[in-house]
């Protein structure tokens, strides 16, 4: 089984098997687990989930950003993604990743697409607004991030991976802000995280 899971992520690493997987995504079943392909069949899924008393959480699906008009084109997405939301009156908050906003292309560049996301959020009936955890090596740059947002805004929350071995510092730190816990999907190195199933359960 983690031959399996560590064949998947590489895949999930690559950048054509990404946009193939887009492409052919929907005829292979990838449907049952993506609410949309557009924002308007999303919203649709959504409402039929909010009937059966499920709130939710939208994420426009999309790592790998090479220049600063993709990570504009990310955050414009999020933007009206939220404002569709709004005006279709529906129970979802947006979860978004800063690698998508620009994290690896300049630090300031991607906290200021973030900040502007909140601002706009703030315009959208306060709509909270998660930043998903992303590989190890992004980590700092995600903290610092949440670091400078979460003084300004108090829509704005971000996840914890359980499988970091310092996950409950981390915790700690944001003993003030809205957490979701997960158990961690990135291959991590035995040095940083929990290997197996049954450690990181525990």
């Amino acid at each position: 089984m983690p031959v399996v899971k560590d064949f998947f992520i590489a895949l999930s690493n690559n950048k054509f098997m990404n946009e193939s997987a887009k492409k052919m995504g929907p005829a292979l079943g990838a449907n049952k687990v993506v609410a949309g392909v557009d924002i308007d069949s999303t919203i649709d899924t959504v409402e039929r989930l909010n009937m059966k008393g499920i709130s939710c959480t939208l994420d426009n699906l999309g790592e790998f950003v090479t220049s600063r008009q993709e990570a504009l084109e990310a955050q414009q997405n999020i933007v009206e993604i939220m404002r569709r939301n709004y005006n279709a009156n529906i129970d979802a908050h947006v979860s978004i990743k800063l690698t998508q906003l620009g994290l690896n292309i300049d630090r300031e560049f991607a906290y200021q697409n973030t900040r502007e996301i909140l601002l706009k959020a703030h315009e959208y009936g306060n709509t909270f607004v998660n930043i998903d955890a992303e590989k190890y090596e992004d980590l700092v740059g995600i903290t610092e991030i949440v670091d400078k947002l979460k003084g300004e805004f108090k829509n704005v929350g971000t996840v914890i991976q359980a499988y970091l071995f310092d996950a409950m510092n981390i915790m700690d730190k944001y003993d003030d802000v809205r957490l979701r816990l997960v158990k961690g999907a990135y291959k991590e190195a035995p040095h940083i995280a929990y290997q197996t199933k049954e450690e990181i359960d525990k």
